[in-house]
């Protein structure tokens, strides 16, 4: 095969794959986050392997910032401006939004399973649409100090990444069910209903959870009532919560804009 028809095949396979997608899908098809197991309704964990480090200067800053952000880039700022290191960064992240924001009961009620839709002629072009989707997600949950489990995660995310910290979101089950969780744990590809995040320090990837650290829903998922589980935060990922599984297909999906959409 000579080179001058090796690049118009490659041409012409890029060009099939984009028109192919330019109407394409882009969501959490999969993901039904209106399951109220996903819901926190008292679950308790003690024995998480986690981090150790003493917080009580970070914490006690993050908790005095009660001015009333509209912005990410603001608060991300604010948050982080005082510490050199992304560990302190990332924990004072962390305990802004479990003191800040409130489980949104009614959003839970009101919201189902959705798919999202991009138009698009290139991988950047849906990048760009991705990116600019979640950043607004992000910004309407910082306005209304209120969200599900997404809304939790994605505005974790963007604080992180606007202190160029990789952070990515990470779809899968939660349950109160230890039993029903270790069945899915090993398993690729499952129904999933609850998103959290995984972060990356020091070379390594950890999960931490601001939804369930936050606080907890009455078993109707009528109420929800602040009550700060610092047990959800960094744990690494070879040594999960006994009380969440991770889909490793549908979280790829949802960071890989190629595996997505092919």
């Amino acid at each position: 095969m000579s080179f001058p028809f090796t690049r118009k095949l490659i041409a012409l396979f890029t060009a099939v794959v984009f028109q192919a997608g330019l109407f394409a899908q882009v969501a959490e098809t999969d993901s039904d986050f209106s399951d109220p197991e996903g819901v926190n309704t008292g679950a308790k964990i003690t024995q998480v392997v986690s981090v150790s480090n003493n917080y009580s200067s970070v914490d006690a800053y993050s908790l005095r910032l009660k001015n009333k952000y509209k912005k990410i880039p603001e608060l991300a700022t604010d948050l982080t401006a005082p510490f050199s290191n992304d560990q302190d960064k990332v924990r004072s992240i962390f305990i802004w939004i479990t003191d800040n924001i409130a489980y949104n009961c009614s959003e839970f009620h009101s919201q189902k399973a959705q798919r999202v839709s991009f138009s698009y002629r290139t991988a950047q072009e849906l990048n760009d649409k991705r990116n600019k989707f979640y950043y607004d997600y992000a910004t309407r949950v910082l306005k209304s100090r209120k969200g599900i489990c997404e809304g939790y995660a994605v505005l974790f995310q963007q604080l992180c990444l606007a202190n160029n910290i990789p952070c990515e979101i990470v779809i899968g089950t939660a349950s109160g069910n230890i039993a029903k969780i270790q069945r899915l744990k090993g398993k690729k590809n499952f129904g999933t209903n609850h998103a959290w995040v995984k972060v990356k320090l020091n070379n390594s990837w950890y999960y931490v959870d601001p939804t369930w650290a936050s606080g907890y829903c009455d078993k109707g998922v009528r109420r929800f009532y602040k009550e700060f589980n610092p047990e959800y935060y960094l744990t690494p990922t070879d040594k999960p919560y006994p009380t969440h599984a991770a889909n490793e297909k549908e979280t790829e999906r949802r960071n890989n804009v190629f595996v997505k959409n092919h």
